[in-house]
């Protein structure tokens, strides 16, 4: 929570039942649109600790965009490489994500899933 807190101003975080949540808004460069992001990260949950959502863009859902897991969680990283920060990550798939709306292929570097 320290880090966050420090490094990412814009998350408002709280730790609630043993996870630490995260919500703010973020516009990244060059995108159109404000983003309403909730990161929750559960040092007990099994596979991946860490999920990413959109609360604000009903169009960004499983089967309907790219790089999202069932849920609704934002696909980062491939889950072999682990990276130690995974919050810059999240504006860098914002701007794939709308240059993917405009252009219709996904323009950073992925293995398919």
């Amino acid at each position: 929570k320290e880090y966050v807190d420090k490094n990412f101003p814009w998350l408002q975080t709280v730790v609630k039942d043993g996870k630490l949540l995260g919500k703010g808004k973020i516009r990244p460069k060059g995108c159109k649109k404000e983003y309403e992001i909730l990161v929750s990260y559960d040092i007990n949950g099994i596979g991946r600790k860490e999920r990413v959502f959109i609360l604000n863009d009903s169009r960004i859902k499983f089967g309907t965009a790219p790089h999202l897991y069932p849920g609704n969680s934002l696909c980062l990283y491939y889950p072999k490489d682990l990276p130690q920060h995974i919050i810059p990550w999240i504006s860098e798939w914002l701007v794939m994500y709308e240059l993917w709306k405009k252009y219709g292929i996904w323009l950073a570097n992925e293995i398919k899933h």
